[in-house]
C-alpha cells in the first residue's frame, strides 16, 4: 500500500532544507498549519501505525502539483491560467514548490515497487519564486509579464479581509491566509531518499509550464 499524504503534513522548519520525519508515528498534527494538512498528517500516522503493525504500506509526500490534463482545473492551474489571460492584478512576493505531475505518478509507482514498509519519502522540486513562475508563464504564452508582486505583509492583511467578506456572502475568497503561508512558508523540501530507493527524478519547470499550456490551447481553456 502506498499513501499519498503531503509536504504540509510535515512540520515546517523555519530554515534549512526539509526532509522526511523519522520514528514510527513521527508526526504531530498540532505542528501543522491549516485544516487540510493536519488530516494529511492524522492519516500519515494512522498508516505508520499499521506498517510497525505489520501492513506492508509506505507513504510519499508530493509537493504542489503543476502539469498537464489537469481537467479538474485545480488551484495551481487556475493560477496558470489567471495570469495568461490577464486577470490576475498582482503577484505575491513568495515562492511555490511544485512538480510535473507525471514525475510525481512515476514517484508513487516508484513507492510501490521499490518504497520500504515503514519509510516516508517527500516527492518535491526545487522552489521557485513566484515572480520566476510568473516569467516563465509570460515567456512561454507570449502573455504580458506581471509587474507587481505584494509583500507578504500586505497580502495576509488583504486575505484576511477577504475571508472576512466570504464569510458573509458565502462566495469563495480569492485569496486567503492559509494560501498566503504556503508562499511565505519555507518550500525547501529535499527529495533525495525517493531519488536514490525509488528512482524518481523531476523535470525543469519551463518544460512542464510549456507542456501545460500547450494542452490548455489544444482543449480551448486559453486562446
Amino acid at each position: 500500500m502506498v499513501y499519498c499524504s503531503s509536504t504540509g503534513a510535515i512540520p515546517e522548519e523555519e530554515k534549512g532544507t526539509i526532509r522526511e520525519c523519522e520514528g514510527s508515528i513521527p508526526l504531530d498534527p498540532e505542528r501543522i498549519k491549516g485544516c487540510y494538512s493536519m488530516s494529511k498528517a492524522m492519516a500519515t500516522n494512522v498508516v505508520l501505525k499499521a506498517a510497525a503493525d505489520g501492513l506492508n504500506a509506505c507513504v510519499v509526500h508530493p509537493s504542489g502539483i503543476l502539469g498537464p490534463e489537469d481537467f479538474a482545473m485545480g488551484e495551481t492551474t487556475k493560477t496558470l491560467v489567471d495570469i495568461i489571460n490577464g486577470e490576475m492584478p498582482a503577484g505575491i512576493d513568495g515562492s511555490f514548490n511544485l512538480c510535473d505531475v507525471r514525475d510525481l505518478a512515476d514517484g508513487v509507482i516508484g513507492a510501490a515497487d521499490k518504497g520500504k514498509s515503514g519509510e516516508c519519502y517527500i516527492l518535491g522540486n526545487e522552489p521557485v519564486s513566484f515572480k520566476d513562475f510568473t516569467k516563465l508563464v509570460s515567456e512561454e504564452s507570449g502573455c504580458k509579464p506581471l509587474k507587481f508582486f505584494l509583500p507578504i505583509s500586505a497580502a495576509n492583511l488583504l486575505a484576511k479581509m477577504l475571508e472576512k467578506k466570504a464569510k458573509k456572502t458565502g462566495e469563495k475568497p480569492l485569496m486567503t491566509t492559509f494560501s498566503v503561508y504556503n508562499l511565505a512558508r519555507n518550500n525547501r523540501f529535499d527529495s533525495s531518499k525517493a531519488a536514490k530507493e525509488l528512482g524518481y527524478t523531476t523535470r525543469p519547470y519551463r518544460e512542464t509550464i510549456r507542456d501545460e499550456i500547450r494542452w490548455l490551447k489544444d482543449t480551448g481553456k486559453i486562446a
